[in-house]
Order: structure tokens, then C-alpha cells, then sequence
């Protein structure tokens, strides 16, 4: 019986690839391996890129948010004080008005019913030897100016 390459033989060397196809298929795989890690790389750059532009804005949030902060300490303090500043005002109104109450209640003079108080004006003022003044001495038909004169 002689040599006859049989079917799976054929189909062997049919389906092994030849140098040169195997070598295509190599540096095809090489270029396209390159191409992906050149992807990857640009892919990492602009991540990195992302990356570096998040920070700082985030840097800048967190600037803003702790001058906020501030801000918004410096104001509470200021509406503290000026509660404060309020009631110490409040205190020292009352106290004043208190006060202000005691003193007219001694500066009021005691009216005595049987004088009046234009009365007491005059006699204090003038000497009541020097003036004399009758209102009941008014004539009718004189003014009052007239009288004086």
C-alpha cells in the first residue's frame, strides 16, 4: 500500500498558516496591540488630564466654601453683638427712664389749693411793695395794656 496523505493530513496543512501569513498576523496583532496602547496611553493622558482639572477645582470649591465659613462666622458674631449691644440698651433706657421718673417726681413743686401757681411766679419774682397788681381794678372801657401804662 502505497503513501496516501489522508483527509485530516490535508486539512492539517490547509489550516496551518504559512511563515509569511503568521508573520502578518504577528505585526498585524504588534500594530494593532500599538494601537491599543496608544489608546490606553492618550486615554490615560486625558484622564490625568480630568484628574488634575477636578482637584483643582475642588481646591477651589473647598477655598470658597472656607471663605463662605468665615464670612458666615464674622457675621454671626456681629449679629451676637450687636444682641447684646441691643439689650445693653434696652437696659440702659429703662434705667434712664427710671431715673428720669424720680427726678420729676421731686421737681414737681407741691401746688397749695388756696394758691395758684401764677400767684407764687409773681410774689417770688417781684418785690410786692414795688408792684401792686388788683386785677379787679380794671375799669371796663381800658384794656388791659392801658393799665400798665
Amino acid at each position: 500500500m502505497g503513501c496516501i496523505p489522508s483527509k485530516t493530513s490535508a486539512a492539517a496543512k490547509v489550516e496551518e498558516p504559512s511563515a509569511s501569513t503568521l508573520l502578518q498576523t504577528t505585526q498585524g496583532q504588534v500594530v494593532e496591540a500599538e494601537a491599543v496602547k496608544a489608546e490606553e496611553q492618550k486615554t490615560d493622558t486625558e484622564m490625568v488630564k480630568e484628574i488634575a482639572q477636578l482637584k483643582s477645582e475642588t481646591a477651589e470649591v473647598k477655598q470658597k466654601t472656607a471663605e463662605v465659613k468665615q464670612e458666615l462666622k464674622q457675621k454671626q458674631e456681629l449679629q451676637q453683638e450687636l444682641a447684646e449691644v441691643k439689650q445693653e440698651l434696652k437696659q440702659e433706657t429703662t434705667e434712664l427712664k427710671q431715673e428720669l421718673n424720680e427726678l420729676m417726681e421731686f421737681t414737681i413743686p407741691e401746688v397749695k389749693p388756696e394758691e395758684r401757681p401764677a400767684q407764687i411766679f409773681w410774689m417770688g419774682c417781684c418785690d410786692s411793695n414795688f408792684i401792686q397788681l388788683n386785677i379787679t381794678e380794671v375799669k371796663p372801657e381800658e384794656t388791659p395794656a392801658e393799665c400798665f401804662l
